[in-house]
């Protein structure tokens, strides 16, 4: 224990010297160290004032960081209207991640009423990023009819294109779905899904 303590200890004087130097990541590791780090006393104050350095220093991911200090409650009171901003933020600036998890926000209904239009939104925002995760969300919608009038072929579509980027999870959804279309509606489902590939996922989303 004393031996981590001290190499932690190291570490952590080692990142503020970095810091100190204006290097935005060292910065962003501080915040995460402070929020949720188990070895470290937690201090919100800290993580949101790391963040926000960073962010002054270009750096996008600070935008995401307080995202998720928001969200999860990470030293923080949860802060859903703060998470969704912050996410905002960072989506704007290309953190997909930040689009797919303000999506799910939205559709979740995390802190008020869903709002499937704003979910919709992000979620092809990721999805054209080519986000496994908001591809296999999209989906999920059309086979469920939710956002979209329900439509298993477009879902299989989605759920081949999570697949190709690099969803495992998928798998069983994709099979379900085969075994209940038509082996037209499947060979469709793919030669969509790679049409979209090449057209770089746009206008293939809907």
């Amino acid at each position: 224990g004393d031996i981590v303590s001290a190499d932690l200890d190291k570490g952590i004087e080692y990142l503020k010297a970095a810091a100190d130097q204006d290097v935005s990541d060292a910065y962003l590791t501080l915040a995460v160290l402070y929020s949720e780090d188990p070895r470290v006393m937690q201090n919100g104050e800290k993580a949101v004032s790391y963040n926000r350095r960073a962010i002054e220093l270009g750096n996008a991911n600070g935008y995401f960081n307080l995202g998720v200090m928001f969200e999860k409650g990470k030293a923080v009171e949860v802060d859903l209207d703060a998470a969704a901003y912050w996410y905002e933020e960072a989506a704007k600036l290309g953190v997909i991640n930040a689009a797919v998890n303000l999506g799910a926000i939205h559709y979740n209904a995390k802190g008020g009423s869903r709002d499937i239009d704003k979910a919709l939104y992000w979620y092809q925002f990721a999805a054209k990023q080519g986000d496994s995760l908001a591809l296999s969300n999209l989906g999920l919608m059309h086979e469920s009819g939710i956002g979209f009038e329900k439509n298993f072929g477009k879902a299989l579509r989605l759920y081949i294109l999570a697949r190709h980027s690099g969803s495992s999870e998928v798998e069983k959804l994709i099979s379900k779905l085969s075994s209940v279309l038509s082996r037209e509606e499947v060979e469709l489902a793919n030669q969509e899904a790679l049409q979209c590939m090449k057209d770089n996922y746009q206008d293939c989303l809907d």
